[in-house]
């Protein structure tokens, strides 16, 4: 489970990071490269659906992770909450095919077809890439965990973005967000909006609005 806020930052200042977040102490910094294959049918049912499939890989690390997200629903205090299940995988799938044998030899392909409310048989395809140069920023106390991430997000089409992203893995460590939503805001006002929609809807709008519109 994933309860996450995101927004837009329009600022031409660089990206600062906080010490100390939502009460929690700052305990590590990455930065990484990651690109982000998404699947779906092509009349982009899981789109419709609320749901995201995709693959991602990560420059300078072997292999990709396979990521199932179900529909979202808003937090009890702050947020989007949806399912999330991550999977390890070996070699990226090339094509629809490919990635169906790896759905059902983990037996996530009834998942994604109920969820999305697909026939028993369909066709997924690859939909688009989005590259994100991502600094990430974690902060803890015990087994509270929030994630901060500076995203430099590139797609296909149009312009770049640069998006924040606040995340916890956890209903007990919801709380913070609201605390971290309201120090950001207040930071970085008025550069820093919520944005209107996730990551694979704006692919979706840039490379097919006659779907999205329909």
């Amino acid at each position: 489970m994933e309860i996450e806020l995101q927004y837009r930052y329009s600022g031409d200042k660089p990206p600062l990071v906080p010490t100390e977040l939502g009460h929690l102490p700052l305990a590590g910094s990455e930065s990484v490269v990651m690109t982000d294959s998404y699947f779906d049918t092509e009349q982009l049912a899981l789109r419709a659906a609320r749901c995201a499939l995709r693959v991602r890989t990560v420059d300078n690390r072997a292999g990709a992770e396979l990521t199932w997200k179900g529909p979202s629903r808003r937090g009890r205090r702050a947020g989007k909450k949806r399912t999330e299940l991550e999977l390890p995988i070996d070699v990226f799938p090339a094509e629809g095919v490919e990635l169906e044998a790896l759905l059902r030899k983990h037996g996530l392909w009834k998942l994604v077809r109920e969820c999305a409310g697909l026939p028993d048989e369909f066709r997924l395809s690859s939909i688009g890439r989005i590259r994100t140069e991502r600094s990430r920023h974690t902060y803890a106390d015990g087994l509270h965990v929030l994630e901060l991430s500076w995203d430099r997000v590139q797609y296909p089409v149009g312009p770049d973005e640069t998006r924040l992203e606040l995340e916890v893995k956890s209903d007990p460590a919801e709380r913070y967000l609201a605390d971290a939503d309201a120090f950001l805001r207040e930071l970085f006002a008025p550069d820093l909006q919520p944005v209107e929609r996730g990551k694979v809807r704006e692919l979706c709008e840039r490379l097919y609005p006659e779907l999205v519109a329909a």
